[in-house]
Formats: C-alpha cells, structure tokens, sequence
C-alpha cells in the first residue's frame, strides 16, 4: 500500500499541521525562506480558552519562528512552556494554573538564522470554577454542565448514552445531541454509512470532543463512489460556521474526506486519525484558521490527503 503517514507542516517542522488564516494553499507544500530578516515582531498576541486551570495563547511573528511561552505570578516568571517548532504563527496552551491568579507572561522565540527576541510582559487572570461553569452552561441550550456520552456498534439511538451499556448507535443521532464541552466515546468495532454533520459549535473553554473509547473504531462507507464525507462542518443553510472540536483515534475507509470543514470554522484540533481509500483526510476552505493536525495516517489516497483553501 501507499502510505502518506503522520504529514506536518510548520515549514520545515515534522508531525503537526497547525494553520493560522494568513496564506492560501491548495495542497500542503514544504518550503523555506531565505529573505534576510531584522528584528523578529511579535504581532495579534491573544489569550483566549481562559478556564481555571489553563489558557491557550496564540501570536504571529513577521517571520519563521520557534514559540516559547516564559509565565508566573510576577514579572519575574518562573516557569517556561515547551518550545514550538518554526512558524510565522503559534498557539501554546498552558496547563495546571491556579484559579482565580493574576500571570504574567512573555513569548520567547528564536528565528530560523537563531536570533532570539522576547515580547513584552502582558497579564491574564484565569477564571474560577464558578465563573467558568457559568460561562459553560450560558452556552449550553439547557443550562447544564458537560456530559460524556458513548456509542458502540450495538448500540441503541433511543437510549440515554450516558453508559456503555445505554450506548448509543450512530453519529447521525449523536450530532443533534452534543452540546459545548460534551465528550462523545466511541467504542472498538465497525460503523457502516454513517456520517456526522456538525449542528452546534464548542466554545474556547470547551469544545465538543469525540474520540475513540478503546481500540479503533473504523467508519466504512460501502459505496467508493459515493460523496460522503464522516464529519462535515458548514455552513449551508445554517446560521453561521461551525467551530471548537476535538478528534482522536479513529479510522475511516472508503469516504470522499473524512473531515470537510468550511468558512471561518476554528479551532479543529484532529489527532491520530487513519484514512483508507479517501479522497482527502482534511478538506479545510474559505478562512478556517487555528487548526492542528498531529500523528495523522493517509493509506491510498484517492487525491492529496490535504485540500487546504484557507
């Protein structure tokens, strides 16, 4: 078999795709510059998915750049992030803060001729628990806090899905039910024609999460010529981009993409998923921005696994 595995694109980094609304591409490409570069600019610097223990900061630099977040109660830091790969644009999330505390960080970043620049120091204040549940159940449409849901392949739409034993049997059905911050377990076994049209977006604080529960289920459509795709997010006839999802460990066979996600959609982060005989993994188009894509598998490819318009 052919196989196109675990493709990344940061310039030259490897194992991530991580895409900022800032250029087009039709395919992924691997390129390097060679302009000559002055001082490194940091630029659009943003805190945001602000919770009670964590934030994701994101900026972009004028040119190539490794990303490296220094942080702590006061201007003197203390604790310093993994540093990221070279790109003109990055997004550092930084965990185990504590609720309710004023942080100071700086972004270090050193480009690719290995000239280092800091920013100046800016603040957040994450939230507490009750400021982010309020936020979370202000986005929900019942007012309530996440649930996690399961499927499995004898699974009952008509159940609950709060259990494995109450599992349910579809994505179809599953769409119309998660809600921001829900996380949908898919049980290890085979999904035939089935497909997921995103209905409602996460929010920052808490996207909507739908990953394998154990082993790998694999979504299969029996018809090669068909143009089904396993999960759509668009905005034909709805009210506006759908955004905020998570995607881990799951396999799809024979579908036209397995992701199609379209205008101004954000925050996408698919991780160790495995294609066979699909057209494109990702089709991503019309300024989706903030999208990783990490430790993904592309066997047959019907095209390129990527279809990037951004």
């Amino acid at each position: 078999m052919n196989k196109i595995s675990g493709i990344s694109v940061l310039l030259w980094s490897t194992k991530t795709l991580f895409l900022r609304n800032k250029m087009s591409l039709t395919v992924i490409l691997f390129f390097a510059t060679t302009n000559v570069v002055s001082a490194l600019t940091f630029s659009n610097i943003e805190v945001t998915a602000i919770r009670n223990n964590s934030v994701v900061i994101r900026w972009d630099t004028d040119t190539t750049s490794t990303g490296q977040i220094e942080y702590g109660t006061t201007a003197s830091y203390g604790d310093t992030s993994k540093e990221k790969g070279l790109s003109h644009w990055q997004q550092i999330e930084i965990t185990g803060l504590t609720e309710g505390t004023e942080y100071h960080f700086r972004i270090r970043a050193i480009d690719y001729k290995g000239n280092e620049t800091a920013s100046e120091d800016s603040v957040f204040t994450t939230r507490t628990q009750t400021k982010l549940d309020s936020i979370i159940r202000a986005a929900r449409t019942l007012g309530d806090l996440p649930k996690v849901y399961y499927m499995k392949p004898a699974g009952n739409d008509s159940l609950s899905g709060l259990s494995i034993d109450s599992a349910w049997a579809t994505l179809s059905y599953a769409q119309y039910q998660l809600q921001p911050g829900d996380t949908l377990l898919i049980a290890d076994g085979t999904y035939y024609n089935d497909t997921f049209l995103g209905q409602i977006s996460g929010i920052p604080e808490a996207p909507i999460t739908i990953k394998a529960y154990d082993g790998t289920p694999t979504f299969i459509t029996n018809n090669i010529l068909d143009s089904l795709n396993l999960f759509r997010f668009h905005d034909w006839g709805d009210p506006g981009p759908i955004s905020y999802y998570k995607f881990d460990g799951i396999t799809a066979t024979n579908y036209s993409k397995a992701f199609e996600v379209w205008r101004d959609a954000e925050g996408f982060s698919i991780t160790n998923i495995t294609t066979y005989n699909c057209s494109f993994l990702i089709h991503a188009l019309r300024n989706c921005s903030y999208m990783t894509i990490k430790d993904c598998d592309a066997y047959e490819s019907r095209y390129a696994p990527y279809l990037l318009l951004v």
